[in-house]
């Protein structure tokens, strides 16, 4: 590849330029964009730049949305980078971003203006909104909301200059007057069981283009009901309705400027008559159903009763009305544009109202070693956030001793727990669920993905009611299969590969586990992706994330917790023997603890291995297979949500016997005595950070002094070994006069495709006599316990080029005055 491309700057809320591979000049980039080091979105360079007038096709521009909550007026750092992590020249920079106009002092122009009164019991009103501003309505003055709803709408950032909530005094004529002037060209009247529907035009800009000489257009209404077929949760409002009746009903779309009041049939005009679509004047006074040749409004009668059925839609005394005739399914055009709209205003979806609001419960089933344990730390470490932001992780069936995931729930469904229990367990759940008032909840347990279908049945009963969506990563088998027994042996097991594989549990057919699950999704929704995606693994905790909580702005650093990383075979090997041989089992955790301290490198973890290259050859020819028929299935393909990578054959040395392990773990142990550096000398002062204190309990002004020793540093970049771990000395101090606690060092990568955010942090604790030496004035006490040693895993990282901090942070979480570089892994 041979990226070029420009970083043009900041226009109308957007981050735009345009991207272009030159050795592939008919391809389309796609980019991801980070601002001030946070993941914002993605797109794909595929519009027409006007600078590029004879490059190529000239459509390779890109145009990234900045969220709201970032036009402030401020610079921010932007980086645009290629789906593989891969930084490109030029599109690193800091931008000025305008700061966010006030709907109250810019409102948005309009075209068409709609004015309602929501009735109490009104339902679907997203759904209307929606619908109408796909079809030209650009300004929504609405009143009478209950408070639910107005609550809804008034939190929505998306709604703002779109819907204004008003209280109206007496005079409502002069205040919608007021409010549309120099807003909006025309004027309906509404109410939120009514859809206005042009037949013959895709907005209602384009039908009113034809008629701006007209005070008023006087439209029919259409009355609808459902024959009870389709099922009311699964569709969209206008997809629920199938027969209809025209009614003697006008609905006026009046110039705002011949608005003169309001009628029986919603806005009335001050001079003339209204004329239908024909451009013929309406009798009212005749009562007979008007043209809907060109635009109609359909009145679906949608209230407290069961919406749209024929016996409960229309009362006894107006049988008369009941539709009787099929619908010829006009307003089915603009559904198209109605999904966009909804997406686009209301991207976690919409309820009818939030009583009516299914509890959506995100099924997080594993698979396996597919970074299940960050994800249940992070919900459990962020679980108070969470609910504030309106996601539960509940505490029923939760095992905090064990990362926090969910794992009593699918082992209640065992034969070893009783009915009794396991009933008792699942009701505490649903309790939990219902006193938190969440309607999105969050259960992370990868034994869920074992188990078989009978116990998943047993889950969609417990689960009744609920919206249900199974969220699954996946990963080659035979890594599963490798990783699983290496976490058996170290958590006490002392079984043989051979023996461990039928005895697992484990599920390698990928297409088993797929159909289990979609049986119990709700319209067979899942969420899939693939923890053999890079971007996937890079921070499998912040994929997770952007598919649960897009919008989440807390801590995104719940993976940075590398304990799960693994050993070498060799020394799981080991392990297993030591326990056939009896080794009390305090000894054999002195044994793993001192093994874990080792910061072997990941080729010497990943290879050799137990798994067989026979086996693993079986396992993926049987996953390429699930592969295909995962595509192939056109309801499971639309719900993956990364690639999904096919196994490539390798090759790999294995652990067969004893003599094997003891052979390959000699020279692992004498890789590690030879990377330890002797130490050495450190200047008293050759990092000195100052900065002024802002926590309230502490205002004062102190000094932190410290020093990375081993660092390599060239003309401002750290240069570190991409093919191993990188041993830290150093030391840190604040305040040399008086004893004060010591710093925490924080190491930051500013780039998101990091494994974590933050790469490591640790605090000095260690005796360093030279440093106490050094600073004759401090305490010896403090001076003495300066000292840190850690380990740096750059392969947490791929090759390439970083922007990095190095800082330190007082007691209290204030960060220190930051020393910036490049990081070079290569």
């Amino acid at each position: 590849m041979k990226i070029v491309g420009c970083l043009d700057g900041v226009a109308d809320g957007r981050i735009v330029g345009w991207a272009r591979d030159e050795a592939d000049p008919l391809g389309r980039l796609e980019l991801f964009g980070w601002i001030d080091g946070r993941l914002v979105g993605r797109c794909l360079a595929n519009r027409l730049h006007g600078s590029l007038a004879g490059v190529g096709d000239g459509y390779y521009g890109f145009s990234l949305p900045i969220p709201p909550a970032l036009l402030d007026g401020g610079r921010h750092v932007v980086r645009l980078a290629l789906a593989d992590g891969s930084m490109i020249d030029g599109f690193e920079r800091p931008l000025a971003f305008p700061a966010r106009s006030l709907p109250a002092t810019t409102p948005r122009p309009a075209t068409v203006a709609l004015l309602a009164r929501i009735h109490p019991g009104a339902s679907a009103v997203e759904q209307w909104i929606a619908y109408h501003h796909a079809i030209g309505v650009g300004l929504f003055l609405l009143h009478g909301l209950e408070a639910p709803l107005r609550q809804r709408l008034a939190a929505n950032e998306r709604l703002r200059g779109v819907v204004e909530i008003i209280d109206p005094g007496p005079d409502l004529l002069a205040e919608g007057r007021e409010r549309l002037a120099g807003r909006a060209a025309w004027l309906v009247v509404l109410d939120a069981d009514e859809y206005l529907v042009p037949r013959q035009h895709a907005t209602l800009g384009g039908l009113l283009a034809t008629h701006g000489d007209l005070p008023g257009l006087g439209v029919g209404v259409v009355q609808f009901a459902d024959t009870g077929a389709a099922e009311p949760d699964a569709a969209l409002v206008p997809q629920r309705f199938h027969y209809s009746n025209p009614l003697t009903n006008v609905r006026t779309i009046a110039r705002v400027d011949c608005w003169a009041g309001f009628g029986r049939d919603g806005a009335e005009i001050g001079a003339g008559t209204p004329f239908d679509s024909r451009r013929q004047p309406i009798d009212r006074a005749r009562r007979q159903p008007v043209a809907t040749d060109m635009v109609q409004v359909n009145r679906y009668p949608l209230g407290p009763e069961p919406a749209g059925r024929l016996s409960t839609t229309v009362s006894t005394s107006r049988r008369s009305a009941l539709p009787t005739k099929l619908y010829d399914g006009a307003i089915d055009h603009h559904l198209a544009a109605m999904q966009r709209s909804i997406a686009a205003l209301f991207p976690d979806g919409i309820p009818r109202s939030a009583e009516d609001a299914p509890v959506r419960v995100y099924l997080h089933i594993g698979l396996h070693k597919t970074g299940t344990t960050s994800i249940q730390r992070f919900l459990l470490h962020n679980r108070d956030a969470l609910e504030r932001s309106g996601i539960l992780v509940p505490l029923a069936g939760a095992l905090p001793e064990m990362g926090g995931g969910h794992h009593r729930l699918p082992w209640s469904l065992r034969s070893d727990w009783t009915a009794e229990r396991a009933d008792a367990l699942w009701a505490e759940l649903r309790a939990e669920i219902a006193a938190s008032g969440c309607r999105r909840v969050v259960i992370s347990a990868e034994d869920l993905s074992t188990m078989p279908m009978e116990s998943v049945q047993r889950v969609a009963g417990y689960l009744a009611g609920y919206e249900i969506v199974p969220v699954v990563f996946l990963r080659r088998p035979s890594d599963i299969l490798e990783g699983a027994y290496r976490t058996t042996i170290v958590a006490g097991s002392d079984m043989d590969m051979v023996g461990f594989m039928p005895a697992s549990g484990l599920r390698f057919r990928l297409r088993d586990v797929l159909s289990d699950w979609r049986q119990i999704a709700t319209r067979g929704r899942m969420i899939i992706g693939s923890y053999d995606d890079p971007a996937v693994a890079r921070d499998v905790v912040v994929t997770f994330l952007s598919w649960v909580e897009p919008h989440w702005t807390g801590d995104q650093n719940g993976s940075a917790d590398r304990s799960n990383r693994g050993l070498p075979a060799p020394v799981i090997a080991l392990t297993a023997q030591l326990r056939r041989q009896g080794l009390a089992p305090a000894e054999v955790r002195r044994w793993l603890a001192e093994m874990t301290a080792i910061p072997f490198a990941r080729a010497q973890i990943e290879q050799p291995r137990f798994v067989s290259n026979a086996v693993e050859a079986d396992l993926d020819q049987a996953y390429r297979e699930d592969l295909a028929w995962l595509a192939a299935d056109r309801q499971l393909a639309a719900c993956v949500r990364s690639r999904l990578p096919s196994p490539e054959p390798r090759e790999t040395a294995t652990i067969n016997s004893l003599q094997d392990a003891i052979l390959a773990l000699a020279p692992l142990l004498a890789g590690d005595a030879a990377a330890r550096p002797p130490e050495k000398e450190v200047p008293a002062q050759s990092l000195e950070l100052e900065r002024l204190f802002h926590h309230p309990t502490s205002p004062r002004r102190g000094i932190v002094r410290g020093n990375i020793d081993s660092l390599k540093i060239v003309e401002g970049s750290i240069i570190l070994d991409g093919d191993g771990p990188v041993r830290l000395h150093g030391w840190a101090m604040e305040n040399d006069r008086s004893p004060q606690p010591s710093p925490i060092l924080h190491i930051r990568s500013l780039d998101p495709t990091a494994a974590a955010n933050y790469i490591l942090q640790l605090k000095p604790g260690a005796e360093r006599p030279d440093v106490a030496k050094a600073f004759p004035k401090a305490p010896r006490a403090v001076a003495l316990k300066t000292g840190f040693t850690a380990t740096l895993e750059p392969w947490t990282l791929p090759n390439g080029r970083y922007a990095l901090t190095l800082g330190f942070s007082d007691e209290f979480g204030i960060c220190l005055a930051p020393s910036h570089y490049r990081l070079d892994i290569r």
